[in-house]
This record gives C-alpha cells, sequence and structure tokens, in this order.
C-alpha cells in the first residue's frame, strides 16, 4: 500500500509541474475524492504553495477554491447515487445475511429533519478537514438527505475547506500558528467577505419565505407564457 501510495504522490507531483495550476487543482480534486489513500491536504496545499511561487494574489485562492470545490462535487454526486443505490441492492438482496434491516435505515433517517438544520451539519462535515469527504457523500445518499441541500451545503462547504488548505500551502502552516498577523488587511477583508458571501448565500436559499416568493414568481411567468 505504501508504494501506491508514494506512486500516487509521485504522479500528482509531476500534474502539479506539467498542468497550469487552475486545471491541477479541478483534476487533483477528482482524482483526490476517487483515490482513499492520498492524503487530503495535499493538492490544494501543494496549490497553494503553487500560488505562492507564481506570486499570484491572495484573492486568486478563492478561483482555486471554487475549482477545487467543483472538482470534488463531480465525485461527490456520483457517490450520493451510488449510495442511494447500494442501500436498496445491500438491503433488499444482502440485508439478511449481513444483520441489516431496512426498518432500522427508516429509523436512522427519521432522526434527520429534512431542513436547514440537516443542511448546517452537512456544511460543516465538508468544511471541517478532520472528516473523510468520500464516506460522507456515500451517507448522505443512505440517508437520501434533500439534494437542493446537499449540492449547496456540499459545495460550500468545500469552498471553505479549500480555503484552508490553500492559505496553509500559502502562507506555511507555521506561519498560521504564530498568528493571522502575516495576513494583511486585504486578505483579511477578502476571507471574512467570503466566508459572509457564502453564509448569506446558504441562508437565502434555505429559507422558506424566500422559496415561496421565488416560487411565486415562477409561477407568475408561466402563467404570462401560457397566456401568450
Amino acid at each position: 500500500m505504501n508504494g501506491f501510495v508514494q506512486s500516487f504522490l509521485d504522479f500528482v507531483k509531476y500534474l502539479s509541474q506539467v498542468l497550469p495550476l487552475e486545471v491541477f487543482v479541478f483534476v487533483g480534486s477528482i482524482i483526490e475524492e476517487l483515490v482513499g489513500p492520498i492524503p487530503s491536504p495535499l493538492i490544494m496545499t501543494s496549490a497553494g504553495s503553487l500560488a505562492l511561487s507564481q506570486q499570484r494574489g491572495f484573492a486568486y485562492l478563492l478561483l482555486l477554491a471554487l475549482l477545487g470545490s467543483a472538482g470534488k462535487m463531480v465525485i461527490s454526486v456520483g457517490l450520493y447515487y451510488l449510495g442511494d443505490k447500494a442501500e436498496h441492492i445491500v438491503v433488499h438482496k444482502f440485508g439478511k445475511y449481513l444483520g441489516i434491516q431496512q426498518s432500522s435505515i427508516d429509523q436512522l433517517r427519521s432522526y434527520f429533519s429534512k431542513d436547514w438544520k440537516d443542511d448546517a451539519i452537512l456544511f460543516l462535515l465538508r468544511a471541517i478537514p478532520i472528516f473523510p469527504t468520500g464516506s460522507v457523500s456515500i451517507v448522505c445518499g443512505v440517508l437520501r438527505l434533500r439534494w437542493q441541500g446537499y449540492i449547496i451545503a456540499s459545495t460550500l462547504g468545500f469552498i471553505v475547506r479549500g480555503m484552508i488548505y490553500l492559505a496553509i500551502g500559502y502562507y506555511g502552516l507555521e506561519s498560521l500558528k504564530e498568528g493571522i498577523g502575516i495576513v494583511g488587511s486585504n486578505e483579511l477583508l477578502i476571507i471574512g467577505g467570503a466566508i459572509i458571501v457564502f453564509g448569506l448565500v446558504f441562508a437565502l436559499f434555505r429559507n422558506e419565505r424566500v422559496q415561496k416568493y421565488v416560487q411565486k414568481i415562477q409561477d407568475k411567468y408561466s402563467k404570462k407564457d401560457s397566456s401568450s
């Protein structure tokens, strides 16, 4: 296994040398999500270091975080569907041999409120680096969390996680441990502004009144189209 991991590390290093940084982050994030043995921080911390060596501004890290989130979402969507389908196959065909009953899974699903609270939990699981992302995606599929909430919460959480790793690669872990003083006021505004925007967008999409208002507008225009 160690030889396999080292081979992949060498492959990722090679990609970082031959691909444009934006492409490396997107492709690397897909590979990272597919191949479990790859250390989670590898792609983004490497990208942060490369961005610094290329004398990129800190705002450029946000673009890389967006691309990394997009790459992870490509695989996360597939894993969600895999978890959904696997639950049906495993429980109905092999559940009696494995001691797994449909009632147990249904009871587990009942613990979730099917509202913004589920999305908030998922956002934290995506944003906090210590949680494995692939297994979370499969579990979400098994529990059949709401699709819209899954997409929004996962995307925003991946962006925050990516920014954390990029900042470590950009400034160095030791510098971050010493304090945020190394970060200039402009960079702090960018970080704070990005977090605020993500939070507002997250809250906006999950707000019931906003959803009803958007639905009302859509119904209004659909009636106009049908009448014309």
